[in-house]
């Protein structure tokens, strides 16, 4: 028997885990060991079912992952993430396929003492503070089961679970 779940529960779902690492000062506590490594992760991906929202595709569609990676930025993040989407992507496709971050984005957070600004670019490379990218996830989180619940419970996934 398959199960099925709705896209609100999903990121509902995200929205608790995201708090809960917060919470917990996973990013934060040495003794949690890439937790904030771990936090971008969740994000990319998270932040790739967002975009769905911002289409009329189906949710299995292929070859939308950058193009909903991209709208969901620019829908839900504040503005100053906005020129910085296309390298957003790039971490993105890096840390989901080869699990570390391509060239040009440089992963910090203040608990391994990094002094870099969130979305500051240094050298070409896009700095990302983990523990306010993870705040501004939480928020962008909030904004879509705000504005998009009637598409939210629309959208069906199947868990197998």
């Amino acid at each position: 028997m398959t199960n099925t779940v709705t896209l609100q529960r999903r990121l509902t779902d995200l929205l608790h885990t995201a708090s809960d690492m917060q919470k917990r000062n996973c990013i934060r506590k040495p003794r949690v060991r890439g937790g904030d490594y771990a936090s971008f992760a969740i994000m990319a991906a998270g932040i790739e079912l967002l975009g769905c929202l911002c289409d009329k595709c189906d949710i299995s569609d292929s070859k939308l992952s950058r193009r909903r990676f991209i709208n969901a930025i620019r829908c839900f993040f504040p503005e100053q993430y906005h020129a910085h989407a296309e390298q957003l992507y790039k971490l993105r496709c890096g840390l989901l396929h080869v699990c570390r971050p391509d060239r040009g984005v440089v992963l910090c957070s203040r608990a391994a003492g990094d002094r870099e600004e969130h979305l500051s670019t240094v050298d070409g490379n896009l700095y990302l503070v983990a523990e306010k990218m993870l705040f501004d996830f939480r928020k962008a989180l909030k904004k879509a089961i705000k504005d998009k619940r009637e598409r939210l419970n629309s959208i069906v996934l199947y868990t197998g679970i």
